[in-house]
C-alpha cells in the first residue's frame, strides 16, 4: 500500500500572504500560531493540520480549497516594502474609509479631484494669492 503524501500548502500560504502585504508575524497572530511554525509551513518543512489550514485560510481571507488546490499559482509579484506597509494599513479599513484615504492621497499628491470626489463635496487645491 502506497503511503499518501500530505498536501503541501507552503507556496500558497506565502503567495496569499504576500498578495495581502502581510508579514509572517501578522498572519501568525491572526491564525493563532507561532511565527516559526508559519515559517516552517511556508518553507514546506512542516505540513499543516486541517485545523491550522482553516485558520490560515481565514487569516489570509481565502478558502481552504485555495490553499490545498493543486492548480498553479500566478507568478508572484512582489510588493515594495512601502507598498506592503500601506496595503497592510488600508486593508483594515471599511469601504468609506478607503475612499477617504484614496481622495486624501490624490489631493496630497496633487493628482486632482475626480468626478466621484466632487459628488462627495471634495474641493481641489485652492490657488494661493500672494
Amino acid at each position: 500500500m502506497r503511503k499518501r503524501q500530505p498536501r503541501v500548502i507552503g507556496a500558497a500560504v506565502r503567495h496569499y500572504r504576500a498578495q495581502l502585504g502581510l508579514t509572517q508575524s501578522q498572519v501568525a497572530e491572526v491564525a493563532d500560531v507561532a511565527q516559526e511554525t508559519l515559517s516552517r509551513i511556508e518553507r514546506n518543512k512542516l505540513a499543516a493540520s486541517l485545523d491550522l489550514a482553516r485558520r490560515l485560510a481565514d487569516a489570509l481571507e481565502v478558502k481552504v480549497d485555495d490553499l490545498l488546490s493543486a492548480r498553479r499559482l500566478p507568478p508572484r509579484r512582489g510588493l515594495r516594502p512601502a507598498e506592503a506597509r500601506l496595503l497592510a494599513v488600508v486593508r483594515r479599513l471599511d469601504e468609506p474609509q478607503v475612499d477617504e484615504v484614496a481622495r486624501a492621497l490624490r489631493l496630497l499628491l496633487g493628482l486632482g479631484v475626480t468626478l466621484a470626489d466632487q459628488k462627495h463635496g471634495v474641493q481641489g487645491h485652492a490657488s494661493k494669492k500672494e
